[in-house]
């Protein structure tokens, strides 16, 4: 098992990396400190400069974590599989949908509830009945750069 800081060590050496998948395997899943631990498991991934997917499973995104995630100028494809309360905040769902020019797939599940932005861009902007707000994924057209669910 890889230690945190190990992780962001190989961030920096791998800068040409492309897809990255992490998941965290809980040893103790009722412990508070294990979830907590995961979130330095991103630490340092704004380093790899060229990857086009990231997918996150069980991996905890606190604010920072967001910030390096949103410095990925490259990423095309985001999941992101039961990773806490601070993805579904506004400001991060926004951020995605609008500013991260090159995303054009963002997946994001196990979600604890909607939220009020949540469902005003599924209002808004999707035609389709989409009941699963728990589980959602976004995917841009390219011919004409709007968000839709699928």
């Amino acid at each position: 098992m890889l230690q945190d800081d190990s992780l962001s060590t190989l961030y920096r050496s791998l800068c040409s990396l492309q897809v990255l998948e992490l998941r965290y395997c809980y040893g103790d899943r009722d412990s508070n400190s294990t979830r907590s631990a995961s979130k330095k498991l991103l630490v340092g991934i704004d380093k790899l400069t060229k990857l086009k997917e990231l997918h996150l499973y069980s991996i905890t995104v606190h604010k920072f974590a967001i910030d390096y995630i949103n410095n990925i100028k490259s990423l095309e494809y985001l999941t992101l599989y039961d990773c806490g309360l601070y993805i579904e905040s506004s400001a991060a769902i926004e951020f995605w949908l609008t500013q991260m020019s090159k995303l054009n797939i963002l997946v994001l599940s196990q979600l604890s509830k909607p939220t009020s932005l949540w469902l005003t861009y599924i209002n808004l902007i999707f035609s389709e009945n989409k009941k699963d707000y728990h589980n959602v994924i976004f995917q841009r057209l390219c011919s004409t750069k709007t968000w839709h669910v699928i």
